[in-house]
């Protein structure tokens, strides 16, 4: 069995560990609503959570006025992102169980790096992470591997990673960047697209309730 202490599992935030959504729908549609365009059903920007912010925005703007939208989003997420956030069953019981077996945890988000900080924060799941990475101008967002590749960077010691995700763009980040990959089925990707990255014989899971370490992540 691996060294516990030398292994590293990085944990995407949506839908990975909580359920963001409700906030992350209503700043989207103030955004919309400001260049005049009726709201799309809930289902279809849920949908999208997980890929960059201005992506979302390009089904509905064109570029230009796609980043007016990001900022639109974030003037307004920044002071409603608590509202209706719902931490995933399980997600506490396993943070706590590889914190005592004294793994490195790390997160990768594509929020920024201040309101992750703040939002896990809010609902008391900071005190779990050594590393937290958001949104960075200085990297290239998911699926690129910059930010997993500047994630390991700060783990010098570190034998094993492992990325945790809901979405297809986590499986292709872990993959872009050479490292384990384990899926969940708590966001909107499902097992057929998340096997179709990681392969048939990949761990995929109904939520990060039912990882069992260190069977799992060894």
């Amino acid at each position: 069995m691996s060294d516990l202490t030398k292994i590293l599992v990085i944990f995407d935030l949506d839908f990975t560990l909580i359920d963001n959504s409700f906030a992350i729908c209503k700043a989207f549609n103030y955004a919309l609503e400001s260049f005049q365009i009726n709201p799309p059903m809930k289902e279809k920007i849920i949908e999208k959570i997980g890929i960059e912010l201005k992506d979302m925005f390009l089904d509905y703007l064109d570029d230009a006025n796609a980043e007016r939208g990001v900022h639109l989003f974030r003037q307004y997420y920044r002071t409603h992102f608590f509202e209706g956030v719902k931490i995933i069953p399980g997600a506490i019981d396993l943070l706590e169980k590889l914190q005592g077996l004294r793994y490195k945890l790390a997160l990768l988000t594509s929020k920024k790096t201040e309101l992750a900080i703040k939002l896990l924060e809010y609902i008391d799941l900071k005190k779990y992470f050594d590393f937290i990475l958001g949104e960075q101008q200085e990297f290239k967002p998911k699926p690129n591997p910059e930010p997993i590749l500047y994630i390991l960077s700060k783990f010098p010691k570190i034998d094993k990673v492992f990325m945790i995700g809901d979405h297809d763009v986590d499986c292709l980040s872990a993959k872009n960047a050479g490292i384990n990959f384990i899926g969940v089925l708590s966001g909107n990707t499902s097992e057929k697209n998340l096997r179709k990255c990681a392969g048939e014989d990949a761990i995929i899971i109904k939520h990060v309730g039912n990882i069992d370490p260190p069977i799992h992540l060894i």
